[in-house]
């Protein structure tokens, strides 16, 4: 498991912002999940985050084939 070192910056500043925005609890609550078309704006919050975790891709709910637009 990856632990993120929290530390107060402007950068967790603006991760704790889309999070609260865009971001839920998964259903095992030992997760967060963060969803985003914008690979620039994943990738900045992987950078603040100083963090590698996987990026994967999700279905719109609608359809279960998971593609990205």
């Amino acid at each position: 498991m990856s632990k993120i070192k929290i530390e107060w910056s402007s950068d967790f500043a603006y991760v704790i912002g889309l999070l609260v925005t865009d971001g839920n609890l998964s259903k095992d609550g030992r997760h967060i999940i963060f969803t985003s078309k914008d690979k620039e704006m994943i990738d900045n919050v992987r950078k603040a985050l100083s963090t590698s975790v996987k990026i994967a891709l999700k279905s719109n709910g609608s359809n279960k084939e998971k593609k990205v637009k």
